[in-house]
């Protein structure tokens, strides 16, 4: 899995927010590809998985837009979704 989505990095100034994914992520190998590819994009971001939990869970914390992060989870066969409450 050597492909990067890095074209340049992006900064959301002012637009923080807080998202809770549930995914499909097997390991922790994958979980910590995941979060490399996004920070190659969106570099600061915060990013924390729960692999222990039934959802896999995604926490994403920072300025960016879900529609990217589905994009890029996608080109990586990864699945995401929105928790909801």
């Amino acid at each position: 899995m050597n492909n990067s989505f890095a074209q340049e990095q992006k900064y959301y100034h002012g637009l923080a927010q807080v998202e809770i994914f549930k995914t499909d992520i097997k390991n922790q190998y994958q979980a910590n590809f995941f979060k490399s590819e996004l920070l190659k994009i969106f570099c600061d971001l915060k990013i924390d998985f729960d692999l222990e939990d039934c959802d896999k869970i995604l926490r994403v914390e920072g300025g960016f837009e879900c529609d990217e992060l589905f994009e890029i989870a996608k080109k990586l066969n990864i699945k995401i979704e929105v928790l909801k409450d």
